[in-house]
C-alpha cells in the first residue's frame, strides 16, 4: 500500500539522517538522549507487525545508544516489561512484540534472557488460555503463542535447556508449556 511505502521511505530517511548525525547524537547526555530513545523505541514497538520496518528503528536506537548502552538496556527493559502485567494473558499484539524482539533485536533477546522466568510464566498462561478457551479465540492468537515459545527455545537454548533437564533448575512454567 501507499502508506506502507511512505512509512518505509521515511524510516530509511531517518536511518540515513541518524548515521549522518551520529557524532552529534553521541554528544547528547543521558537526560537529552532518554526522550529520543523512548520515542524511537515506541516507534519500534509499533513496527513489530512488520519484519520489513522493524530493523530500521533497531539500527537507529543502536546508533543513539553508543556510549549509553546501560541507558538503552534500561529503556528496552522498561518497554518490554510493560507488555503484560504479571499473571495476565499476552494479547496477540504483545505476542507479536515478544516474537519480533526475540527474533530481530539483540537487546530484546538480552532482556528476555534476563527475564526468562516471567516470560515463560506469561507464555504458559497464554498458551493454556488459548487452548482451553471456549469459544476458541482467533487462530492467530494460538499461532503467535506457539511461535513465541518456539522462538524462545531457538534463541535461548542454553538458558532453556537447564530448566528442562536439570532437576534442581526445573521451571514450573516451562514444564507447564511442555505438558500442554
Amino acid at each position: 500500500s501507499t502508506a506502507k511505502r511512505c512509512k518505509d521511505k521515511h524510516l530509511e530517511e531517518a536511518l540515513l539522517l541518524s548515521r549522518a548525525l551520529s557524532e552529534g547524537l553521541r554528544a547528547l547526555g543521558e537526560a537529552e538522549a532518554r526522550p529520543l530513545l523512548r520515542c524511537v523505541l515506541a516507534f519500534q514497538m509499533e513496527a513489530t507487525t512488520s519484519s520489513r520496518s522493524f530493523p530500521q528503528p533497531e539500527q537507529i536506537v543502536t546508533q543513539l545508544a553508543v556510549g549509553k548502552e546501560a541507558l538503552l538496556a534500561q529503556e528496552v527493559g522498561a518497554l518490554l516489561a510493560g507488555l503484560a502485567p504479571q499473571g495476565e494473558v499476552l494479547s496477540p499484539g504483545d505476542l507479536q512484540s515478544v516474537c519480533m524482539f526475540m527474533e530481530e533485536s539483540s537487546l530484546g533477546r538480552q532482556h528476555w534472557q534476563q527475564n526468562l522466568a516471567p516470560l515463560l510464566q506469561r507464555l504458559a498462561i497464554t498458551l493454556r488460555w488459548v487452548l482451553q478457551s471456549q469459544p476458541v479465540p482467533d487462530g492467530m492468537w494460538g499461532y503467535l503463542a506457539v511461535k513465541a515459545c518456539l522462538q524462545l527455545f531457538q534463541a535461548l537454548p542454553k538458558d532453556v535447556a537447564p530448566l528442562v533437564w536439570s532437576t534442581a533448575g526445573k521451571s514450573e512454567a516451562l514444564q507447564s508449556l511442555l505438558g500442554l
